[in-house]
């Protein structure tokens, strides 16, 4: 396996524990390998760019093609480092087991899916998800190069946290198609030329980004793990990103999104009645039994029908599923009822609201038939009304066609 590294022999950068991309050539490229260098007190980013490059799918954004099983069990195998060091990489590690359906199971002989070195050479890095399992089992696929047993719990916690992040699938916050960085051009080709890089490698290694059809993201989060420090002289905003040393709250959130825990479990079609925001006698999905095929981060199916059309998740109004194949909701009406129209009110969060696409509208009788169906191919921005011409009812039913989660502001069943 060929790699090319670059060392930068620097006192000091403007981006501490960052990661460069080395010779990438697309956007499509950078996801294969990330790492991260230390030259002197300096902890300095480097890439590894492997050859793995066939990438068709990344911190939040997450690459979608090189995600582990949900519920897996990530075999890791240590080839260096003292045992003592091991046990303190895997505490940390670790941490990451609290919000994400993985387990990490250490084998001390045969094939791992992650193997680890502790070699001293003053770079760490790792290569992005299920990339690792099509590396040689003599060769590592993730290395910890400044860690010793000195080194202090927080860079141990940092480092480790953000090289387990690559090793589940999580690229680079400031590579995100959703981060939007006002870079000072001019001041990072002039900071980085110091470093002998060209201005087409700050292109490819700072500038460019995922493109949305590769990613699953959330939306830009600074606090990130994944991000790496950035002084406010290479932004023309004077904006600036600290040095962060634990998971961000959604790091925590989206990581179970990815990997959820509840992946079948259904909720009640017997939910307690909800006290609707507003009452309107022609919206006969107001406050009815409703009920979807999975629940995460409470966002419960109930609150499409609580009267209250905020799309904001921190209005505590949208409902959320997990991460599974084909997402679904549904209310059931009081009695079978001829139907004029129904609105769909959608999540607005930049992050989220594109998730609602490629649905299907179902409209079922009281056997659970389908009696009408409509596919939907566009997101509703931020409501989208479709007509039923009369449709009888007794249920509707949204089903979300793919593996994000459905989230759903509101859900208006006019009659006719």
């Amino acid at each position: 396996m060929k790699k090319k590294r670059i060392l930068f022999l620097a006192a000091s950068l403007a981006f501490f524990g960052s990661c460069t991309k080395d010779q990438i050539d697309s956007p499509e490229e950078k996801n294969t390998f990330e790492g991260v260098t230390s030259n002197g007190q300096a902890h300095v980013c480097l890439d590894v760019s492997s050859l793995l490059v066939d990438v068709n799918q990344g911190e939040k954004a997450l690459v979608k093609a090189k995600l582990w099983d949900n519920g897996q069990v990530i075999t890791v195998k240590f080839l260096g480092g003292s045992t003592n060091l091991q046990n303190r990489i895997l505490e940390k590690a670790r941490i990451w087991e609290q919000y994400a359906n993985i387990k990490f199971q250490v084998v001390t002989s045969g094939n791992a899916d992650i193997r680890i070195d502790v070699n001293g050479d003053g770079s760490s890095w790792s290569y992005i998800g299920t990339d690792a399992e099509r590396i040689n089992q003599n060769n590592p696929t993730m290395n910890f190069g400044w860690f010793n047993d000195s080194s202090s719990d927080s860079e141990i916690q940092r480092t480790t946290l953000h090289e387990f992040g690559h090793a589940l699938g999580a690229i680079h916050e400031h590579s995100s198609p959703v981060a939007n960085i006002q870079w000072d051009v001019d001041a990072v080709y002039s900071q980085y030329a110091s470093y002998g890089w060209s201005e087409s490698q700050v292109d490819n290694n700072l500038f460019s980004k995922y493109s949305q059809n590769q990613v699953t993201n959330s939306e830009y989060d600074p606090e990130s793990i994944m991000h790496y420090p950035i002084n406010n002289n290479l932004t023309l905003n004077n904006f600036s990103v600290g040095y962060n040393t634990v998971l961000s709250d959604l790091d925590k959130k989206f990581i179970g999104i990815t990997y959820p825990f509840s992946t079948t479990t259904e909720e009640p079609t017997t939910e307690e009645p909800v006290e609707p925001v507003t009452n309107s006698g022609d919206n006969v999905a107001l406050g009815r039994p409703t009920s979807q095929s999975s629940t995460a981060y409470n966002g419960i199916s109930s609150r499409a029908v609580d009267g209250d059309i905020n799309g904001a998740w921190s209005g505590k109004s949208v409902t959320h599923t997990s991460s599974t194949s084909n997402p679904w909701w549904k209310v059931d009406l009081d009695a079978t009822t001829s139907i004029d129209k129904i609105i769909i009110y959608n999540r607005t969060d930049s992050c989220c609201s594109s998730r609602l696409s490629n649905f299907y509208l179902d409209v079922l009788s009281e056997t659970g038939s389908v009696v009408g169906s409509l596919f939907v191919q566009n997101a509703p921005s931020p409501s989208m009304t479709i007509t039923a011409n009369g449709l009888e009812a007794k249920s509707v039913r949204i089903r979300l066609a793919g593996t994000n989660p459905l989230s759903l502001a509101e859900v208006q069943v006019i009659k006719k």
